[in-house]
């Protein structure tokens, strides 16, 4: 409605301008009286898109005017991304019922559960006792963002967390009451002095602390539902590759590595 409002009241060639009389400069036009990002700037650019697109389907136009247009590369967000150490004093403090009261616990065991696990708040808000198989020693959880399930490993850093919160008896029971920690998790860094993280930070975390310890990316990417075999992952960290690919590179030598090593037999 916006968008709509705009052309109407600022189109260089006024409002009642005839859809056939306009000119791709009337647009560029138009256009350059905005000061605005990229995102701004594309949602324009396909508002104006789709207008003309309507007028050629009918044939009143032979042409768009709008053809030319470009949409501008959106920058890359930086997202604060805590250290481990970090991650764990937020935890603490959050736990502390000293700063949060009788929720302090539940609000903790939430926050630590998406760093632990690299998951998101939705995929944790969902999870019930019944998705953890204690057997298999896995999670089966569901990617809101993709639409799709899949499963990851306990990991052993996660296994005591979640076998205080183990209730085989309700197996419908959602393993966590709370289902969002984002004001404690904001108290917490503020007390500790540190920038303002947020859920999705402690996934970026794990990411980076996987990556950091030499998992292969392509299981990274399983373990977050991902379907494109890490690609999303080496673009989004490159920053972090870069050094772990500099320390692989160390492994390159001309001799055998000195530990980590199995013998194979020999061929008869």
């Amino acid at each position: 409605m916006l968008i709509i409002t705009r052309i109407k009241s600022h189109w260089p060639t006024g409002r009642l301008t005839q859809v056939a009389k306009v000119k791709p400069s009337h647009i560029d036009l138009w256009l350059s009286r905005y000061h605005f990002g990229s995102a701004s700037r594309n949602l324009f650019i396909s508002c104006v898109k789709e207008i003309f697109a309507l007028a050629l389907r009918d044939r009143i136009i032979a042409a768009s005017p709008a053809a030319h247009l470009r949409y501008s590369k959106r920058q890359k967000r930086i997202r604060a991304t805590p250290s481990f150490e970090e991650f764990k004093a937020i935890v603490e403090s959050i736990r502390s019922p000293k700063y949060n009261g009788h929720d302090a616990q539940e609000s903790a065991d939430f926050a630590e559960f998406l760093g632990l696990a690299g998951l998101g708040k939705a995929e944790a808000t969902a999870l019930r006792q019944s998705d953890i198989d204690w057997e298999r020693e896995t999670i089966t959880t569901f990617r809101h963002k993709t639409k799709s399930g899949f499963a990851i490993p306990l990991y052993p850093q996660l296994k005591p967390l979640l076998v205080r919160r183990r209730r085989d008896e309700a197996p419908n029971e959602r393993v966590f009451k709370s289902d969002n920690a984002k004001k404690a998790i904001a108290n917490a860094c503020r007390r500790l002095n540190l920038p303002q993280y947020s859920h999705i930070s402690f996934r970026l975390m794990f990411i980076t602390r996987a990556i950091e310890r030499g998992v292969d990316v392509k299981v990274i990417a399983e373990w977050q539902g991902h379907k494109d075999g890490g690609k999303l992952i080496l673009d989004t960290y490159s920053h972090v590759n870069r050094a772990h690919s500099h320390r692989m590179a160390q492994l390159m030598t001309d001799g055998l590595p000195e530990e980590n090593v199995i013998p194979l037999p020999s061929q008869a």
